[in-house]
């Protein structure tokens, strides 16, 4: 399900796979949110009454016919670029069924090597992949680096929090415009390739492309989106309902090319959310890093906290 906020953040931002820093001016800026509606059930009856849920818009699926692409045909995809084909799996694709003449491909895409070693999949159409491929993300040659590391230790913690499952703790006092997370995605998944809900039958065929997104991941990579929770029909899955269950609950939702996907920040997912965040979020496209931002100060002990709702 879809929740989307208003950015108002001015401030450098140290972009975290370069040396140097990049100036971003992003007032005003509009950010999406997915969410589970199990966390909602609880949150959103003390929000304001000028704020309004987004609904997800996943379309379901009526039948689906697993494709291969072979290694010619996933070249050719990349002939018209000069720059070489960033997958190191051949594409895997699927045709779902809906009720236009001309239905939808969807192909699995992967990159062990994205950010250093991080990799990302996609699971969106072999045009969206062909774009998305030619972004400074991928043709760039500056490394992923972290924004905190043993000699300049983050100034907050994950820790487990009674009735609200994961959460993330100021250790420190952060000041605003502290850039708290950033983190490219590990994951680009086109809405019309989800179920609609999270109990929708799915095909089996289809359902595993999901699971093969996953597992193509470098294992490390992998096992972030498997830490993230998931609806409890799902929790304890490891295979493609288990990766839909945790997209479902833990992606935010970016446009490509004018279509509506949902991106994977396992460390960004973690942040629960508050009708009055106190941390902001943007995305920049064309490097598919995800930010975060303080947008007041934070005491020591306080949550870090995001918005999930749209306002008004």
């Amino acid at each position: 399900m879809y929740f989307s906020s208003l950015i108002a953040i001015t401030s450098l931002i140290a972009f975290s796979n370069a040396k140097a820093s990049v100036q971003f001016d992003i007032l005003d800026s509009l950010s999406h949110a997915q969410c589970s509606s199990s966390i909602l059930s609880s949150s959103y009856s003390i929000c304001p009454s000028n704020l309004e849920l987004s609904r997800n818009k996943h379309h379901p699926s009526k039948s689906s016919q697993l494709l291969s692409i072979n290694s010619n045909e996933s070249n050719t995809t990349l002939s018209t670029s000069s720059t070489p084909s960033p997958w190191q799996y051949p594409p895997v694709c699927s045709n779902i069924t809906f009720t236009s003449p001309k239905p939808p491909q969807f192909c699995v895409y992967t990159s062990t090597d994205f950010a250093s070693g991080r990799g990302i999949s996609l699971f969106t159409t072999p045009k969206i992949a062909f774009k998305i491929a030619s972004l400074p993300a991928f043709t760039s040659s500056l490394p992923f680096q972290p924004l905190y590391n043993s000699s300049n230790p983050a100034p907050f913690e994950i820790r487990q929090l009674p009735g609200r499952g994961m959460g993330v703790i100021a250790t420190r006092p952060i000041k605003r415009g502290t850039i708290l997370f950033a983190y490219p995605t590990i994951g680009i998944y086109h809405n019309s390739a989800f179920p609609k809900t999270h109990n929708s039958s799915f095909s089996q065929n289809h359902t595993s492309l999901f699971f093969l997104s996953a597992t193509q991941l470098p294992l490390s990579t992998s096992n972030l989106l498997y830490s993230l929770a998931a609806h409890e029909s799902h929790r304890q899955l490891h295979n493609g309902e288990g990766v839909i269950g945790r997209l479902n609950t833990n992606t935010f939702g970016e446009d490509f090319l004018g279509q509506e996907h949902s991106i994977m920040v396992p460390e960004t997912a973690r942040l629960n959310h508050d009708c009055r965040p106190n941390a902001n979020y943007y995305f920049d496209a064309r490097t598919l890093m995800h930010y975060t931002v303080a947008g007041r100060e934070i005491a020591v002990g306080e949550e870090v906290t995001i918005t999930y709702l749209k306002r008004n």
